[in-house]
């Protein structure tokens, strides 16, 4: 049988954004915006899809587009925006394409089009036209009650095989997502799975691919959406717009903006809209605005984190009002205690849309175990390391939405009780294959006894940076480090576990730093010297050489100042930066010790001379 073809045609006048008008004929034109894809892959602003050029007309056929996407056409040099010829015009009746005050079209169904355009005189005519495969447009709202179960995780922290976690055994990820799709086949109304960030960067297995594997399985279990945290900025913003064009699943950041413009970046999207059972639901998702304390400055100089609660405000009223939605969900990337804040900062209802801002809310990052109601808006956090699964049923019923349901489901027994998600373990094994898992099999030495990630590994991670700058011919006084991500368990100690430990991507600076500086780094970081009784002096006039992470050397505050080393990096004492990875510097520290390496060792009066 063929399959039915839905023709919807939507005729709109293009206009050059540019004050000049006209354009070259040769000029290739590109189909541009945030969201869309096209046989599943994500495209990036600054791409595009190339129009193919037929005479006077130019043509792009069966482009995948999806509820909420917005596009705009440009050549690289011009935009072209859309704007409504016709205010009263029939063809806008059906909810096809919205047209903002920005002259974007939004496309409101999802499903493949045809889009064209030619020019008559300084105008262009464009013909939207739906294809194959898309769906009906919902016209109505549902009628009756309908049961949304929603799934959520975060703070994962590529974490893919089974693992301890407060004396228990948590899943690996092909069990977890197993556990998943059951919790959600067992869904006797609509289900929806959201991620919450924090998603890729902790462990030697997704660290290689700088999140490439984590980003393929969250596509293949059918994510509805990925909100991006702090630790996906770790490898900079080119590994985020390389991993969002290789998936399907939305990359949510909708107050992530550029800081010399307050436009949007170009690789995620504010929000997004899902079609379940007559439903249109809204997904907004937000990054805690503190944030940018979490991630090395470098990393993130040219964005700015807006307030959740001003975009939460607007996004929402935008879903409610023009796109209809009836149900609004908020997915950030912020500690519980902040969502709750902000959440009650809200308000109940919008004076715009009449109805509440938000019916549920996800958070992640503080990694705690949380679930509550904060005035009469439930929320979850599912903790970390695929510790929970996080579950908020909403009863919508005749355009009332309740909630029945806010838990975090536990994983404590899934490692006894799953088998292994076939298709997830296929993705893990095409990734890391047998040279992948010698590398992280390596043994760096054996250790006499538990390290404790805040207290012997930080310690061990100093001293080998202490050691690997000195044999770099730079004669430093001290090396200070921060917290480690997991502990070292007694015995042999492999690549893999030390990526585990010590999973960040930095780089070591080496820098003149003024004594009274000392006392402010010295609140909550690690510190060695092989001189133990090294005299720091509490004045900017006496100085000192250090190896520290760029996190530290560079930290600033959410005011943009440095706040560690700033009258250091103010008169530009910054003498050099090393590319060797932390893991990597650990790794061969520990293979050069013979014998033993004995957690006594690592406790002694050269961590403590500046407490």
């Amino acid at each position: 049988m063929k399959k039915k073809i839905l023709s919807f045609s939507l005729m709109l006048v293009l206009t050059l954004g540019a004050c000049d008008n006209t354009t070259n004929d040769k000029d290739s034109f590109y189909l541009t915006g945030f969201g869309s894809y096209m046989s599943g892959l994500n495209y990036s602003i600054e791409g595009g899809v190339p129009f193919s050029k037929d005479n006077d007309s130019y043509v792009i056929k069966d482009i995948a587009l999806q509820i909420g996407d917005v596009f705009t056409i440009t050549n690289g040099t011009k935009s072209i925006a859309v704007t409504n010829y016709d205010e009263n015009s029939s063809a806008l009746k059906g909810n096809n394409i919205y047209i903002d005050e920005n002259g974007e079209a939004d496309v409101l169904k999802t499903g493949n089009y045809t889009v064209s355009f030619i020019k008559d005189k300084k105008d262009y005519i464009a013909s939207i036209e739906l294809g194959i495969d898309t769906k009906e447009n919902i016209e109505t709202k549902p009628e009756g009650e309908i049961t949304l179960d929603i799934f959520a995780n975060g703070d994962q922290h590529g974490v893919l095989e089974e693992t301890q976690y407060n004396n228990k055994t948590l899943p690996s990820m092909p069990e977890y997502v197993s556990f998943i799709k059951d919790e959600i086949s067992e869904c006797e109304g609509e289900t929806l799975l959201i991620s919450n960030g924090d998603l890729w960067q902790g462990t030697y297995e997704s660290n290689f691919n700088y999140g490439a594997l984590l980003n393929d399985i969250i596509t293949e279990t059918g994510y509805s959406s990925f909100t991006l945290g702090n630790h996906e900025f770790d490898w900079g913003q080119d590994v985020i717009k390389e991993n969002m064009s290789n998936t399907s699943v939305p990359y949510l950041g909708a107050n992530i903006v550029y800081r010399d413009t307050g436009e949007l970046v170009n690789y995620v999207q504010p929000y997004t809209i899902v079609e379940k059972g007559g439903l249109k639901i809204g997904i907004i998702g937000t990054i805690g605005r503190s944030q940018l304390t979490s991630i090395t400055s470098t990393m993130v100089k040219d964005i700015e984190f807006l307030s959740e609660e001003n975009v939460i405000k607007e996004y929402s009223d935008i879903l409610r009002s023009i796109y209809k939605c009836d149900i609004v969900i908020s997915s950030m990337h912020t500690g519980t205690s902040n969502a709750r804040s902000t959440m009650r900062n809200l308000g109940n209802i919008s004076a715009v849309s009449g109805e509440k801002y938000v019916d549920a809310v996800f958070t992640a990052h503080d990694h705690a175990n949380a679930s509550g109601v904060s005035g009469n808006t439930p929320y979850v956090n599912s903790g970390e390391n695929n510790q929970n699964l996080s579950h908020i049923q909403l009863i919508y019923n005749n355009g009332e939405v309740t909630c029945s349901v806010h838990e975090n489901l536990s994983t404590e027994d899934v490692y006894l009780e799953y088998e292994e998600d076939i298709e997830t373990r296929e993705l893990i094994d095409s990734y890391c294959d047998e040279e992948v898992k010698s590398k992280g099999d390596q043994v760096a030495g054996t250790i006499d006894s538990n390290f404790s990630e805040t207290r012997e590994v930080p310690n061990m991670m100093a001293e080998a940076m202490y050691e690997y700058v000195i044999d770099m011919g730079y004669d430093i006084d001290l090396a200070i480090v921060n917290d480690g991500r997991a502990n070292l368990y007694e015995g042999e100690v492999t690549y893999s576990n030390l990526l585990d430990a010590i999973p960040f991507f930095n780089k070591t600076v080496i820098m003149e730093v003024a004594g009274l500086e000392m006392s402010i780094v010295a609140r909550s970081n690690y510190y060695y010297s092989s001189d133990s009784s090294l005299d720091v002096n509490r004045t900017y006039t006496d100085t000192y050489l250090v190896a520290t992470y760029d996190y530290i050397a560079y930290h600033q505050s959410t005011s943009r100042a440095y706040d560690n080393f700033s009258y250091s990096l103010e008169n530009y004492r910054v003498i050099d930066e090393l590319d060797k990875y932390p893991c990597d510097i650990l790794y061969d520290y520990m293979t050069s010790i013979n014998g033993t390496i004995k957690a006594e060792d690592y406790n002694t009066a050269n961590f403590t001379f500046l407490n």
